[in-house]
């Protein structure tokens, strides 16, 4: 009895974990192909075959129109893709250059004409403007805008700042207690009501924010392919929280090797003098460097992707403090006219408000040494 329980339990935690990775294959990050298919005079061409092909990888995936002439086609990666419809009697028609984002979902009505199988229909497709299959509301950050568009600190959550209704909250601190990273407010929702997603999985911060470095960055820019920001009416399959869903999908190998490296830098030589600054400019160093690669491992069926990020920061700052000076020792301050007028001090504050620091020798000593620690920390 105990080892049938014992199984029993484990078949049941293998059900829910392939349902959750079920789950997570759907939640935007593929995309979705569908449409008609009709001949000539309008009428439906039921039966007909369907080959959806990645341009990049040769990844394939083939469907049959119904009774009605419909046709669907979903998990499919992100990427370039080629639609071929055959049926007998007809003239094979091709679709090229059908390009699926995350999330998005493609029409695709194909129109044959008579003749044959072996005579072919080449038609390059162009993207809709418009997304009229679902009421959902989002937004897309493509690849072009991630790689082309100034990031300063290439922190990829600010693209979704280009999104209508995304708004940085700026009133809040940025500690390891809250979180390091940008927080958005999406419709005026709160900050820590989105969530985060890379490929299905959710990635929230300890906080409720999006993923970010120590240093406040969300790196990545060349490891991430593209995302999209569903800001409202998405369906209930992403759940959890009740805000906006950032969904992010990593970029793959493809048939053709390609890669980058880069080095991004900062430094004080080239900032103006803060309002503040007297003396020499504070130290400021930054260098973001790395590099990524993908290709074939065995065409059309295994590849690889390797990115790599690195981030060097070394930054002074300048803080101004202020301190009483003599008048104000003595209990003298300036009133609205600018005129100097004598206030009630505390007793205690007597015997220091006529004798130099120089002239002190216990706080003289606490002087010294609070700088030497002051000095050491910061070395």
């Amino acid at each position: 009895m105990i080892r049938f329980r014992a199984g029993a339990t484990l078949f049941a935690l293998i059900l829910v974990v392939l349902s959750m990775a079920g789950i997570a294959s759907g939640q935007a990050v593929t995309g979705t192909i569908l449409g008609r298919v009709t001949d000539a005079t309008g009428a439906v061409v039921p039966g007909a075959t369907l080959q959806i092909q990645n341009s990049e990888t040769g990844y394939s995936q083939t469907a049959q129109a119904d009774s009605e002439g419909r046709y669907l086609v979903r998990n499919l990666p992100p990427g370039s893709y080629d639609v071929t419809v055959t049926q007998a009697g007809f003239q094979t028609q091709v679709r090229r250059g059908l390009v699926l984002s995350v999330g998005s979902e493609i029409t695709v009505n194909v129109e044959l004409a008579v003749g044959s199988t072996q005579e072919r229909v080449e038609v390059t497709a162009v993207a809709a403007a418009i997304e009229t299959t679902n009421a959902t509301i989002s937004g897309l950050v493509s690849q072009e805008q991630m790689r082309d568009l100034p990031l300063n600190g290439r922190s990829l959550d600010q693209l979704a700042l280009l999104n209508p209704g995304v708004f940085v909250s700026r009133y809040t601190q940025n500690v390891s207690t809250l979180g390091r990273g940008m927080r958005i407010s999406v419709n005026g929702g709160r900050q820590d009501a989105n969530v985060y997603l890379i490929d299905g999985t959710v990635v929230n911060d300890h906080a409720a924010n999006g993923p970010n470095s120590a240093g406040g960055n969300a790196l990545g820019v060349e490891g991430i392919l593209e995302y999209r920001v569903l800001t409202h009416n998405f369906s209930a399959e992403y759940g959890r929280n009740s805000g906006a869903v950032v969904s992010m999908v990593t970029r793959a190998g493809t048939n053709q090797f390609h890669g980058s490296a880069y080095e991004f830098l900062r430094n004080n030589v080239f900032d103006a003098r803060n309002f503040f600054n007297t003396g020499d400019l504070p130290a400021f160093r930054r260098n973001q460097y790395g590099g990524a690669v993908g290709g074939p491992v065995k065409k059309d069926q295994i590849f690889f992707f390797v990115n790599y990020e690195g981030l060097r920061k070394n930054q002074g700052q300048t803080f101004i403090a202020t301190v009483p000076d003599l008048n104000a020792r003595q209990g003298l301050v300036p009133n609205a006219q600018g005129q100097l007028v004598k206030v009630t001090t505390n007793p205690a504050s007597l015997p220091y408000q006529h004798v130099p620091i120089a002239e002190r020798p216990h706080l003289r000593r606490w002087y010294r040494a609070g700088n030497r620690e002051y000095k050491r920390a910061h070395e």
